[in-house]
């Protein structure tokens, strides 16, 4: 989209004005000139929409810019609207805005009432065939004398009652705060710029259309890649079961530590291993207990718990002495008999 655009005015104040309000949209307004052509349009529409509208696409057609046309005038009810499209013509070509002045206020001379308004049409037209339009009105009085030396055209005969002032009258500031063209102008950089932005929108989105496939293959390479580091962080886990293996048997020792203390009523070292043991691990993690099923260790450590069952048995064989005496007394008379032979 060009951001430059061009006015179809031969109108210095005209041209300032569109530059000014479209300045605040970052856009440059240039005119017919400085674009290298020239171009006469012959306003022949019944409305200034029409008209305005016939200066655009031609200036538009002639540059290939975004083209800006406008058409403005007086309207007077007394007259039926005139002089209306017919406001620059207006009593011929070749007068002056002061004879035109004159002429009008003759017109509507012993009429009654004097109410009549100004209109401001634009339009835009780009190369593409799209177009905008925007218009707007002031309403005020014809007055009984020109006052004022300021505006151009119709301006020091038309009376603004809110401000008791003609057009002419007024500062610049003043009057494109109330005229029809100062609202037009504003109306229009309104439109204009919701039509870039939209426009700027629907341009962003056909880029992304003509590129489907790039969006498509991104995100699939990406969770192959995402997928791949777990399958090697996993193989870490099983490593670490493996090596905590060994506090799996510390925890079954103070189970079986409720049954040694029942056969080894003699060894209290033993006791305090375990309990020192059961001490150190109190509070392993259930899930671990889970484990024991894989692991070996419990069974050696029964198998130590097992000895000391021998020498418990070496006092019940003691505990009739008879039976312990009586091989020794008979050795002892086998020896006196010999001694007799």
């Amino acid at each position: 989209m060009s951001e430059r655009f061009v006015l179809a005015t031969h109108n210095p104040a005209k041209l300032r004005e569109m530059r000014e309000i479209l300045s605040e949209l970052g856009l440059e307004v240039i005119s017919p000139e400085e674009a290298g052509v020239t171009v006469d349009v012959e306003e022949t529409g019944t409305t200034f929409a029409e008209n305005a509208m016939l200066k655009a696409k031609a200036l538009c057609e002639a540059t290939g810019l975004p083209a800006i046309g406008d058409d403005s005038g007086l309207c007077v009810d007394v007259l039926n609207g005139g002089p209306g499209v017919y406001s620059a013509r207006y009593g011929g070509e070749n007068i002056t805005d002061a004879q035109r002045n004159n002429l009008l206020l003759e017109s509507v001379k012993g009429q009654g009432r004097r109410d009549a308004h100004f209109t401001c049409s634009i339009a835009c037209a780009f190369p593409d065939g799209d177009t905008l339009t925007a218009e707007e009105h002031c309403h005020g009085v014809i007055s009984y004398i020109p006052l004022g030396t300021g505006g151009f055209g119709y301006d020091p005969v038309f009376n603004y009652p809110p401000k008791l002032k003609t057009f002419a009258q007024m500062t610049p500031e003043e009057k494109s705060e109330v005229s029809h063209r100062g609202k037009a102008l504003r109306a229009f950089a309104e439109t204009l710029g919701a039509y870039l932005s939209e426009r700027a929108w629907k341009e962003l989105e056909a880029e992304k259309e003509c590129q489907p496939e790039e969006a498509d293959t991104a995100p699939e390479t990406v969770p192959e890649e995402a997928d791949a580091v777990p399958e090697t962080v996993s193989e870490e886990p099983a490593t670490v079961t493996e090596e905590s293996a060994a506090p799996d048997a510390l925890e079954t020792v103070p189970e079986n530590a409720d049954t040694a203390p029942e056969t080894v009523s003699d060894a209290p070292e033993v006791s305090e291993t375990v309990s020192e043991v059961s001490e150190t691990v109190p509070d392993a993690p259930e899930t671990v207990s889970e484990v024991p099923e894989t692991v070996d260790a419990p069974e050696a450590v029964t198998q130590e718990s097992t000895a000391p069952e021998k020498s418990e048995t070496v006092p019940e064989a003691v505990k009739n002495p008879q039976t312990s005496q009586t091989p020794t007394h008979h050795h002892h008379k086998k020896k006196k008999h010999k001694k007799h032979h």
